[in-house]
């Protein structure tokens, strides 16, 4: 796709999403607050130059590239993830966004398209919806309706039709629709209810995923967007930040998983060209990119940032390690128990 401001909207609008739960520990004294100053008045500045400021490289024009609506979700993301810093923003850049976010959708039939994509629209609306900038929710029923009856079982979504075997439900589908769904539960909507259930099916995933990662760092690669590296296990951070980590997986079983996968990453300087990330998983693999990928693309890695939103008092942080199930399996011989789908999780 030729298309100029969504390379722009695909970095920024990822990058946001990722690191908006820290931004909204917001600013204290400590070296940590005094860097999120800085950075929270970095992405104000980011949000005038891609909303308002039209003489800017960064300004993205919302309705002149089917593909933004992607970055538009993530974006709607960062509407729910940072609640505080934006509304502590100028309310011109809140009626801007307010004004150009639901242009993204109206391009292309996202619907029509049945795929993980339906949870775009859906995710705007939610984002605009929570801040009072559209009482419309005729994209998130659609989303629910559709995303239900792709339910595969044991965790799991099919990405429209047919289960793929890849890192979608991370990537998209159980992290927006439960964001979704919490929006609506605050606004009263009936599928609010739903809460609930589909939190059970996100914590079995994250089961899942806890275990495709290695003593090492590295974990289990399958799929297409394997590129966006960490990004894939959101749902485990996501899950942290919430405090919703099913019983059997506590925060220092999955704070050792996930710092393991991330120190492997920082630890190759070949993960970057200059001071961007190369494409590819373990340094510059530019075959392993999607085709219609970009750089911009790649900082989807960024959603496997969330959990840094915890405060550092957090039982995340400050609970003893405690070894992945694949060490403790593999090296210390434990026996770890029985490992059972779930299934009759029907929503």
């Amino acid at each position: 796709i030729n298309c100029t401001s969504y390379r722009v909207s695909a970095a920024f609008g990822r990058t946001m999403a990722g690191i908006a739960p820290w931004l909204e520990l917001g600013v204290d004294d400590t070296e940590e607050g005094k860097m999120r100053r800085e950075y929270i008045d970095l992405a104000k500045k980011a949000f005038h130059n891609v909303f308002i400021n039209s003489s800017c490289p960064d300004y993205v024009h919302w309705n002149g590239c089917t593909a933004v609506i992607v970055e538009a979700a993530y974006i709607g993301h960062t509407l729910l993830r940072m609640p505080t810093v934006i509304q502590s923003m100028d309310p011109l850049i809140l009626q801007a966004i307010g004004e150009n976010l639901p242009l993204a959708y109206t391009l292309n039939d996202t619907v029509a398209s049945h795929n993980n994509h339906i949870n775009f629209p859906s995710m705007v609306q939610a984002g605009l919806w929570l801040h009072n900038l559209t009482s419309k929710t005729d994209h998130i029923h659609q989303a629910f309706e559709l995303q239900e009856s792709w339910y595969a079982g044991d965790g799991s979504y099919a990405d429209g039709q047919f289960f793929h075997f890849d890192q979608y439900n991370g990537f998209v589908m159980h992290p927006m629709l439960l964001d979704v769904c919490r929006v609506c539960a605050l606004k009263g909507d009936a599928l609010g209810e739903k809460h609930a259930c589909l939190l059970k099916r996100m914590q079995r995933w994250a089961v899942v995923q806890e275990r495709m990662i290695h003593p090492d760092g590295t974990y289990l690669l399958v799929g297409r967007s394997e590129h966006y590296r960490f990004g894939a296990f959101q749902v485990l951070g996501q899950l942290a930040l919430q405090h919703a980590l099913p019983s059997g997986l506590p925060a220092g079983k999955v704070r050792t998983a996930l710092t393991a996968v991330i120190k492997r990453f920082l630890s190759n300087r070949a993960n970057f060209i200059g001071e961007w990330l190369a494409a590819g998983v373990n340094g510059n693999q530019p075959m392993m990119m999607n085709p219609y990928g970009d750089t911009g693309a790649l900082y989807l890695t960024s959603l496997g940032l969330v959990q840094l939103g915890l405060p550092a008092i957090d039982p995340f942080w400050t609970d003893p390690p405690i070894n992945c199930t694949q060490q403790q399996i593999w090296v210390e011989g434990k026996d770890v128990g029985l490992d059972e789908a779930h299934d009759g999780l029907a929503c």
